[in-house]
């Protein structure tokens, strides 16, 4: 009767063992599920991943948003893994991975008759396009342009004299952009759950760690939203330099050469238009 007393509490504890063993070894994509800023068991599947990545870049004309554009719903990720949601969301998926983060940028030189009277048009210019001054040093003008008109914004300037100078140049900041946009995602879940933490911690100690850790979460979300902001702002408005200089235009005069009455024999050798031409 021992015997099989002993062995019965035997059999219980492998099997408690066993069941331990077998707890332990889950993977730990369902260990940190409740995690915001971990992996999930979802997360593998390509579709998921690519919704997930999408929902943490915000558009580069709605701003920052802390909630909004950055932490991903759980209840609209529910939705959008519904057969009837994923259709029209897959769509909307592709039409926004195409979309780029590209700063524009330009350098100009023109020459004109009048330098400062086409200081005065180039920001007029600048007001129509919905744009704006950064800095102007004399004739030399730094404006701000939306990225959507930089082009038409430039081929406008052309039509004030004779551009010497034209430089155009692009940064894809793409993947800059969306890091930074995970970093944001996973850090407003960590302050989250310090939140959470703290509000049941019970102890002086607990209670001062957490909240040193919060203050540091805290100010890293915040200087990553003043880097997304930055980042907005050079994408939306393309920042282009332009120099006006005075131009020195050629004589039209056709008729015969008008020589200079001097005792100076050498000067007799040059007329007027030959010296005022450059």
């Amino acid at each position: 009767m021992r015997i099989i007393l002993l062995l019965t509490l035997l059999a219980t504890a492998l099997g408690g063992c066993a069941k331990r063993s077998e707890m332990s070894h889950r993977p730990s994509s369902y260990r940190y599920r409740n995690y915001g800023g971990a992996r999930t068991a979802s997360d593998s599947a390509p579709a998921s991943k690519s919704m997930e990545s999408e929902e943490a870049r915000p558009s580069p004309t709605t701003g920052v948003s802390e909630r909004s554009d950055y932490r991903a719903d759980k209840t609209t990720a529910t939705k959008k893994s519904t057969p009837e949601n994923s259709a029209p969301e897959s769509k909307s998926d592709r039409t926004t991975l195409q979309q780029r983060m590209i700063i524009y940028h330009g350098d100009l030189s023109v020459g004109v008759f009048d330098p400062e009277k086409a200081s005065k048009r180039c920001l007029t210019l600048t007001e129509k396009y919905k744009g704006y001054l950064k800095s102007r040093d004399n004739n030399y003008l730094v404006v701000r342009i939306p990225a959507a008109r930089f082009f038409d914004f430039i081929q406008e300037l052309e039509g004030f004299g004779k551009m010497t100078s034209r430089r155009v140049s692009s940064e894809d900041i793409t993947s800059q952009f969306v890091d930074l946009s995970m970093r944001m995602n996973n850090l407003l879940g960590a302050r989250d759950r310090l939140t959470a933490i703290l509000a049941k911690a019970t102890k002086v100690k607990d209670t001062l760690a957490i909240e040193k850790e919060l203050t540091r979460v805290t100010g890293e979300i915040e200087r990553i939203k003043g880097m997304l902001r930055y980042y907005s702002n050079l994408v939306s408005f393309a920042t282009i330099n332009v120099r006006f200089y005075m131009r020195h235009g050629t004589s039209s005069y056709k008729g015969p050469a008008i020589k200079i009455q001097t005792p100076i024999e050498w000067i007799r050798y040059f007329d007027i238009v030959t010296l005022f031409r450059n």
